[in-house]
């Protein structure tokens, strides 16, 4: 036959059993700033002339502090520039006349991403102590992979070209054969249907003009 407790005993007994819930909830909570923290965000963080962002083929004007989400497209017009700041320190600077897929660079939960370069010319500045992941930049002809640089891509009608300002990039043509590794200051321009050729030093007027259509 079973006793009932005192009821100084059983406040007892209630109490450690809320003081154990709430351990439980208070843990299960603060795991969720961890993982939160592991997830990339990013946003535009400067504007210039008119952008948009294509969402699930929906047109919207672009803002500053506008967040992106996954597989977004930014575009701009004539004369305009959008920066995108992530949360990991990643930069991408998206020039005139241009269009990106970020494809899952935005609220990923790794250091992986893979982007694509539809037209126009775009800038990208990763941290120097970014974790070990893959980041590739993809264009109608090539195919460039980076860990931690500074570099440009720009897709015309003659193909895809890459430079290199700090680090290092291996581009490797769609059609195909060795990657090709640029040094700084080194470019390489990948024509429709063909390998990457050997790197070359850029003159410095190629060079200026390129960084000067994707810098505020």
């Amino acid at each position: 036959m079973s006793k009932t407790l005192p009821v100084h005993a059983r406040r007892q007994a209630l109490k450690a059993s809320a003081l154990a819930l709430a351990g439980a909830v208070m843990l299960a909570v603060s795991a969720l700033p961890a993982a939160a923290q592991s997830m990339r965000t990013c946003a535009v963080s400067r504007l210039v002339g008119e952008g948009v962002v294509i969402r699930e083929g929906i047109y919207s004007r672009a803002e500053i502090k506008q967040r992106l989400r996954p597989n977004d497209r930014i575009g701009t017009g004539a004369g305009a520039k959008i920066e995108i700041t992530c949360s990991d320190g990643i930069i991408v600077v998206v020039g005139e006349s241009s269009m990106l897929d970020l494809g899952r660079l935005s609220e990923q939960g790794t250091s992986d991403a893979v982007l694509e370069l539809l037209e126009g010319i775009v800038r990208f500045i990763l941290p120097e102590r970014r974790p070990a992941g893959r980041f590739e930049v993809t264009t109608p002809t090539a195919v460039a992979s980076v860990r931690s640089t500074e570099w440009l891509a720009q897709v015309t009608p003659r193909g895809t070209a890459v430079l290199v300002m700090r680090g290092s990039v291996a581009v490797q043509g769609k059609a195909g054969g060795s990657a090709t590794v640029l040094a700084p200051g080194e470019g390489v321009d990948v024509a429709p249907g063909a390998v990457a050729p050997p790197a070359v030093r850029w003159g410095q007027a190629r060079i200026d003009r390129a960084i000067a259509a994707v810098t505020f």
